[in-house]
């Protein structure tokens, strides 16, 4: 499938001119293995940035609207409902939107054309999941730091999750979700695991367009398992991060409207 190249989805560092000298140093850039990292890096970081900020408020909002929705429900219960809703949402993106997306439209292409629309529209959904869950659970993750490095770890799996428990020193007693937002180190380890993230894409071609950037491991998902076997790794690795939900519910601002 071709995709549109719109003027807004070039690269910061790419010289203008026709679309075949685009296409060029493109190609150029894509040939090198650093150029391919500083284009990862540089996609990654505006999506990454975007979906913490979009996917927030509604997360968080969808949390209190199943509390009052749902009031006798535990905060397992929910949990478990979001799970469920992840991987029916990514299970139905792919015959909703055919091969460019696994959650229906959300979220715009942030570097350049030939970025697959799948990975951009699951990182989002994966975000407001994680945003969710962390509402539930009543992990803090009111900077944007917090919300990105649980992001981050979860779509790491156990190297995330290792990362993390290194930096804690083993501390036992809280989930390693937990643990991450209350890093005091948080940024040199948000920056740790960005690195690791980024190290971990691969880069695919499109007969007759552009490189096509899919995560180490994502890509493989949804390439290979399907729609459904990615949201549930997602909610695999999510479990793993966040440990057993819960027995009543936080107290914390987010949730404050939906008291009974």
């Amino acid at each position: 499938m071709a995709w549109p190249r719109k003027n807004s989805d070039r690269s910061a560092d790419a010289p203008s001119g026709s679309d075949g000298e685009l296409s060029a140093y493109r190609e150029l850039e894509l040939a090198n293995p650093e150029g391919r990292v500083r284009l990862a890096e540089r996609w990654l970081r505006r999506a990454l940035d975007r979906a913490v900020d979009v996917q927030t408020a509604p997360a968080q909002a969808y949390v209190r609207r199943l509390r009052n929705s749902h009031p006798d429900e535990s905060p397992a219960q929910v949990a478990e409902r979001l799970d469920k809703n992840l991987v029916r949402a990514v299970g139905t993106a792919g015959t909703a939107a055919g091969a460019t997306a696994t959650v229906p439209g959300i979220g715009t292409l942030a570097s350049f054309g030939a970025i697959g629309a799948d990975a951009v529209a699951f990182l989002e959904a994966v975000t407001f999941h994680t945003i969710a869950k962390a509402t539930v659970y009543g992990v803090d993750v009111s900077r944007r730091d917090q919300r990105e490095l649980l992001v981050s770890i979860i779509l790491l799996g156990s190297t995330g999750n290792a990362i993390v428990e290194r930096a804690a020193h083993g501390r036992k007693g809280k989930s390693v979700a937990r643990k991450a937002t209350e890093l005091p180190e948080l940024g040199r380890i948000n920056s740790i695991v960005f690195n690791k993230l980024v190290r971990g894409f691969v880069f695919k071609r499109l007969k007759g367009s552009f490189a096509k950037i899919l995560p180490a491991g994502i890509g493989a998902v949804l390439g290979g398992w399907g729609n459904v076997k990615a949201g549930k790794l997602m909610v695999s690795r999510s479990k793993e991060a966040f440990g057993v939900p819960p027995t009543t519910w936080p107290s914390t601002p987010e949730l404050e409207t939906a008291k009974k």
